[in-house]
């Protein structure tokens, strides 16, 4: 059986520590806001990584690569009593053995804030900003029922990724129990650098509404309705989606939740066709069903989550919307004599949102497993290996095509409090 998931780019954990020290961190934001204390931090870091890749270029002929990368970071952290904020930057300078495309510069740059105007209204913007030649660097997973992220599906062969998300959204407390939200997104994915690239650049746009209310410590129920659009710029496509969500949100102890969220979803599209020589546009009206969990058990020692997501998305590359479905296991932990180690699981289909549409479907995904040693409390060493496998077409003849990566890394990482 194929194990598929979008990879981080493998052997490079710095990055992957680095997304999760900022979702970490971005917590302890809306916690300061609370008046849970105050924080000035400045988080300074570099790894060095080795990695083999076996198929640079996603090919069924696969050409294998050695890679080496400097990975500098800086994070920038601040909690005061009614504002937080966050700047994550992240760089990853590597040089290939055999190809020129991957001796190249990837950045990452993420930002939060967060503003609390009273007891009962917040305000948060974020936005998340990524620019890399490596398909397997900075990939994302979907963990809620969050409208218009970018897909976090990379298929076909490689090339310069420039990918920017920006959100805000707006909380307002009803009473104690329950809570009224707004908010909006924007995305885009640009592609370039690649002679006759099967990528193409797609836009989306967001609106979203929530209703949330606590019946009980145990659950909080809302519901909610967002309205997202996908266009293809270079190719005519559009999509308008809208769906009606029943939302849950389950304590089943106190290191154990599970978020559940189901409802309709009507999709308009729109996309070029040709008769007798005469290009048209064929619009198409249809329902279809969005739904997904998330389940999660948090211990002292062990992290365990899974997740299963059916919603429309952008094409992540592919000509047109798609009707998206994900899932993904994942369980990290403390290990003996300072150790720890993770394994993730996933698969990623990205299917026709209707037989009308021209394109391909697309499966990607991969399975892994990492191991680190902390040499200090500053300086770690990692081990990691991932493999990836990708199927584009619907054909019986189809090849699958495999790639595997293995990587050694050396990471430091120090925080230092700048002060009140």
């Amino acid at each position: 059986m194929r194990f598929l998931d979008l990879a981080k780019i493998a052997g490079c954990l710095l990055v992957a520590a680095v997304c999760s020290q900022a979702q970490v961190r971005t917590a302890q934001n809306a916690a300061g806001l609370a008046g849970a204390g105050e924080a000035n931090e400045l988080t300074l870091g570099l790894g060095a990584t080795a990695t083999y890749d076996d198929n640079a270029f996603n090919s069924v002929q696969p050409s294998g690569q050695a890679l080496f990368s400097a990975a500098p970071k800086v994070a920038w952290n601040i909690s005061r009593s009614h504002w937080s904020s966050l700047l994550d930057y992240n760089a990853l300078i590597s040089r290939s053995t055999r190809y020129d495309f991957y001796s190249r510069t990837s950045q990452t740059f993420n930002t939060d804030f967060s503003y609390q105007f009273s007891k009962s209204l917040s305000f948060n913007l974020a936005d998340s900003f990524i620019r890399s030649a490596d398909p397997l660097y900075g990939g994302g997973q979907f963990s809620a029922p969050s409208a218009g992220i970018p897909n976090p599906s990379f298929l076909g062969t490689s090339t310069v990724r420039t990918s920017n998300f920006v959100s805000a959204e707006g909380d307002y407390r009803l009473d104690a129990r329950s809570t009224v939200s707004l908010g909006g997104s924007y995305s885009l994915q640009r592609y370039s650098d690649t002679p006759n690239a099967s990528f193409r650049d797609s836009n989306g746009v967001s609106g979203q509404a929530s209703y949330r209310r606590q019946f009980s410590p145990r659950f909080n129920t809302g519901v909610s309705y967002d309205a997202s659009k996908f266009t293809t710029p270079t190719a005519g496509f559009m999509t308008f989606s809208q769906r009606l969500l029943l939302n849950e949100e389950i304590t089943l102890r106190q290191d154990m939740s599970l978020t559940l969220f189901a409802g309709p979803n009507h999709v308009n599209s729109s996309f070029p066709v040709s008769s007798n020589g005469t290009i048209g546009s064929l619009r198409t009206s249809n329902w279809t069903w969005s739904a997904g969990g998330t389940y999660s058990w948090v211990v002292s020692k062990m992290n365990m989550s899974a997740s299963a997501i059916r919603q429309v998305s952008d094409g992540g590359g592919l000509v047109g919307a798609r009707q998206l479905t994900s899932f993904r296991y994942s369980v990290s932990g403390k290990l003996p004599h300072k150790l720890s180690g993770s394994i993730y699981v996933g698969y990623n289909l990205n299917n026709l949102i209707n037989l009308m549409q021209a394109g391909v479907s697309g499966k990607y995904g991969s399975a892994g497993a990492s191991l680190t040693r902390n040499i200090t409390r500053d300086l770690s060493a990692s081990l990691r290996y991932d493999r990836m496998e990708q199927l584009l077409g619907i054909a019986s003849d189809t090849p699958w095509i495999d790639r595997n990566r293995i990587a050694i890394s050396l990471n430091y990482t120090f925080t230092h409090p700048l002060g009140r």
